[in-house]
């Protein structure tokens, strides 16, 4: 772990968080458009940027 890092950047990978990674991947792999809903701290924003910023150029991405 980077001790930089800021607190809300970091996830401790669970067994959700993994299942979780892999449904992303597939969904987006297929090209359907993906949602996460959860409570606050779960790792909703962390795992989606941490895609986000791992995908091809030839997506585009608009943060709402």
């Amino acid at each position: 772990m980077e001790p930089d890092a800021p607190l809300q950047a970091i996830l401790v990978h669970t067994a959700e968080t993994v299942c979780l990674k892999y449904i992303i991947d597939l969904l987006v792999e297929k090209r359907k458009p993906v949602m996460l809903v959860g409570n606050a701290g779960v790792g909703k924003t962390v795992l989606v940027s941490e895609k986000v910023s791992k995908l091809p150029e030839d997506y585009m991405v608009i943060n709402v």
